[in-house]
């Protein structure tokens, strides 16, 4: 087939539906599918190239930002890929479209099968849905819910990455079918340590962007203020956004000496982090199903995590714990108890890389991406 690939962002840009994105075209691409792909550019990257057998299209928007993206970044993304889109189409004959998020990207594929009756399919990742995320861009998406109704009524089909996103979605409009089809995690790339490290602080680990306090950081932080243990410790902050000033000064005022921010890490760099820690946490207060949980069951690091979105789906009790949304005590009773107890922190982990592996692996993801395509 020739597929159509439409998403701002992609690898290296953007947060974890980039990164779906790119292994689910890689893999269409492997298997022998003509993939086109229309992105945003950004510094450092190029116009255009072929990458793993795929024809990448970067267009100007006016994002400045690597990990955050505006409405007015979203807004030139559709404007500048429209033209490029339109003349591609009318050079040559796609079989289909994938627009990974229905907003803005959907814009696009709603637009090109009204003018040339190509088919695509959508999938949803979250705050794309209105109502999803309270904390992001919430006018906008209130205002773009006729706009989101139209662009999946016209889909051929609609993917969501959580049962609780497709539940959503359904609220919206009972008629839309949804196939619900988790993210997948690269256990090549991500794997655990082969040694012991020779220093023996705890390293708790916390990964996401840093544009509101969705991800849970404050909780974090007065959960950690009073958390005391036998063994040291200290927490690694990983990510980038227009709050991350905010919160290094809450640690400050918080006299949190523990704690680093280490900004946006990405590819090897961050595989390598992920080896080099102990324990994950991701106290968000919303979520999809979040990538970075994944890397690091698969990196064999067990996760302290809140019971969000799709977060149950995809940790059990053999490599995490669940706590309630901005329970601080219930966070850091979790901490302390895989802080100091090592044995439970292996086998949580052993237990976490087998369930990366069997579940979630990419090899797995990607089946049930493709044979919802053939759908």
């Amino acid at each position: 087939m020739r597929i159509l690939v439409l998403n701002y962002e992609f690898l290296g840009v953007g947060g974890g539906g980039g990164v779906i994105s790119y292994h689910v075209t890689r893999e269409l691409a492997r298997l022998g599918h003509e993939v086109t792909i229309i992105t945003s550019h950004f510094s450092g990257l190029k116009r255009r190239e072929s990458l793993h057998g795929m024809d990448i299209h970067r267009v100007w928007t006016t994002r400045k930002h690597k990990t955050i993206a505006t409405v007015l970044d979203m807004a030139t993304y559709v404007l500048s890929a429209a033209t490029l889109v339109l003349r591609t189409i009318g050079k040559k004959e796609y079989d289909m479209m994938y627009s990974f998020f229905a907003l803005p990207t959907g814009i696009l594929a709603y637009l090109v099968n009204k003018i040339y009756g190509t088919p695509y399919v959508v999938s949803l990742y979250g705050s794309d849905v209105p109502g999803f995320n309270p904390y992001r861009l919430r006018t906008i998406r209130n205002f773009m819910m006729p706009t989101f109704r139209a662009i999946l009524r016209s889909s051929s089909g609609i993917v969501a990455v959580s049962h609780e996103l497709r539940d959503l979605t359904k609220r919206i409009d009972p008629r839309f079918e949804v196939d619900v089809i988790p993210p997948g995690v690269d256990c090549k790339n991500f794997y655990p340590r082969d040694r012991e490290r020779e220093d023996r602080k705890v390293r708790i680990l916390f990964l996401g962007r840093m544009d509101s306090v969705r991800k849970g950081i404050p909780y974090l932080f007065r959960a950690i203020s009073e958390l005391e243990t036998k063994k040291p410790y200290e927490v690694l902050l990983v990510g980038d956004g227009p709050m991350r000033p905010e919160f290094e000064r809450l640690a400050k005022e918080m006299r949190l000496t523990n704690v680093s921010f280490l900004g946006a890490v990405y590819g090897e760099r961050m595989a390598e982090l992920y080896r080099n820690c102990d324990i994950f946490t991701l106290p968000s207060l919303a979520e999809g199903t979040p990538v970075s949980i994944l890397e690091a069951m698969a990196s064999a690091l067990p996760v302290v995590a809140s019971s969000v979105g799709g977060i149950p789906n995809e940790i059990d009790e053999t490599c995490g714990i669940l706590v309630p949304p901005k329970d601080v005590e219930d966070l850091r009773e979790a901490l302390r108890d895989l802080v100091e107890d090592d044995e439970k922190r292996r086998r949580m982990g052993q237990g976490a890389r087998k369930r990366a592996e069997e579940v979630f692996s990419w090899e797995v993801i990607t089946r049930q991406y493709l044979e919802a395509l053939r759908r």
